[in-house]
């Protein structure tokens, strides 16, 4: 029998994938005692709550922001030592926010670079902190109950804007293509939940993930945006792949991981950085005009700006400040009255403007490393909620050349990014203790002393 499980402490459900059926053979039925984790703790209650207001921030306002900071800080002193190790193990993935913070000193609006990214950091601490709980059931639900609440609100309020001519669904974001990345994210967390279900014998958990994975797939679909109905493409099939090579060998789901990812993720990469001169071959190449629904003159846009300050940027949220005649130009370009809320819908091209060359290759450095942690977790500990991670991580990295996606303060896709990473280095720590206690505990193998062992079947 395979032990293929993602090692947790006590507490914590041991997600063994031999069960699951997906790679063929006849299903496994355990008949060992299960010791399933609770599904609402206090920590999945403050991760619920954590989340929510940042789905709503569009009709919250400043309500959402303050109720979020309120939660977290709740959060950090409930776990007054999880704070302590985020920082002692997991600070490469803070030096990024803390490079936005230093970009005050030459910010063309010193204040507010200050402000935001301050914000931007006390994200990134919620998330690495986010997933330091002990009960990873209770984790996941939040998740998946926050972004149901936020997908099923189009039942009660929906609503439609114009997308290149025809309608899309916009249900409570102002924007098409925000309400589809959502409902994307949040049908890669439900169908990981639906499975989880069925690992945990909690059926009806199962059954109340398909309404929900059916409406986020319709709202997607309804959402008409390309971008995020892709994204969600390569966030199931990672899943489902990674869920069937959990019970291949460990050489073959190295190859797998390690050269799908890596060329995907140069790939993506390269394409975050070089859009617009990409999107001009392909379209001389071609002999027709390629455009992103307006994409190409923001990029172009940017490209100007950049050669501007090259090194270090305009500073974290330095461009688009009421005054400043080129944010001014592009926010007329794009019909946007408010004038806020805006991005070069690219990722490489908005940190570029913001952070130079400098903030581009630290958060190229800490989107690596953290993959790669998260890969290498999979492969050595292959489980759902590794399969799950990773789906997510290809989902959000397929959406980096054409939005702007984890430098956002009060942003759940900052929150899921940076999760991702805090995941890792957390799940390596806690194979390494349980590795060290398994070589103690060899010599009491066989013997009236031998430790009796966690079961679950989820």
């Amino acid at each position: 029998m395979s032990t293929h499980r993602l090692d947790s402490p006590p507490g914590e459900p041991y997600l063994l994938l031999d069960d699951l059926g997906l790679a063929g053979g006849p299903v496994t039925l355990r008949t060992e005692e299960v010791v399933v984790p609770r599904l609402i703790d206090r920590d999945g209650v403050n991760i619920f709550v954590m989340m929510t207001p940042l789905l709503f921030l569009a009709q919250m306002g400043i309500y959402g922001a303050v109720l979020f900071t309120v939660s977290v800080i709740v959060y950090a002193l409930r776990h007054r030592g999880s704070l302590g190790e985020v920082f002692r193990t997991q600070n490469f993935f803070l030096l990024f926010p803390a490079y936005a913070m230093l970009s005050a000193i030459w910010s063309e609006a010193q204040v507010d670079t200050l402000k935001h990214a301050s914000e931007f950091m006390l994200t990134v601490v919620a998330a690495l902190l986010m997933v330091q709980a002990r009960n990873r059931r209770s984790l996941m639900f939040a998740l998946f109950a926050a972004f149901a609440v936020y997908s099923l609100a189009p039942l009660m309020s929906g609503s439609a804007v114009d997308a290149d001519g025809t309608t899309a669904l916009a249900s409570l974001s102002a924007n098409n293509h925000a309400e589809a990345g959502v409902a994307a994210t949040g049908a890669i967390i439900t169908l990981a939940w639906f499975f989880l279900g069925f690992k945990t014998r909690r059926y009806f958990q199962s059954l109340l993930a398909l309404p929900v994975l059916a409406v986020e797939i319709y709202s997607v679909v309804l959402a008409r945006s390309a971008e995020a109905t892709i994204a969600m493409a390569a966030g199931l099939i990672v899943f489902f792949l990674l869920a069937m090579l959990s019970r291949a060998g460990r050489r073959l789901r190295l190859v797998v991981v390690g050269f799908g990812g890596a060329g995907a993720l140069a790939l993506a990469v390269i394409f975050m950085i070089f859009t617009g001169p990409i999107i001009d071959f392909v379209s001389i190449w071609s002999g027709k005009e390629i455009t992103l629904t307006g994409h190409d003159y923001l990029w172009a846009r940017a490209r100007d700006l950049i050669v501007e300050k090259p090194i270090l940027g305009r500073g974290f949220a330095g461009f688009w400040q009421h005054g400043n005649l080129d944010a001014e130009g592009l926010w007329q370009f794009a019909h946007i009255t408010s004038r806020t809320g805006f991005n070069f819908h690219n990722t490489g091209y908005d940190i570029l403007v913001s952070l130079g060359w400098v903030g581009l290759i630290l958060f190229a450095l800490t989107l690596v490393v953290g993959l790669v942690k998260m890969a290498a977790v999979y492969v050595n500990g292959p489980s759902l909620l590794t399969a799950f991670w990773l789906a997510l991580a290809a989902s959000i990295v397929a959406r980096l050349p054409v939005e702007t996606m984890g430098i956002y303060e009060f942003s759940a896709a900052t929150i899921l990014l940076f999760a991702i990473f805090g995941y890792a280095v957390k799940a390596k720590r806690v194979h390494e203790r349980q590795a060290l206690q398994a070589t103690r505990d060899a010599p009491l193998r066989g013997t009236l002393l031998s430790p009796i062992p966690p079961m679950s079947n989820c």
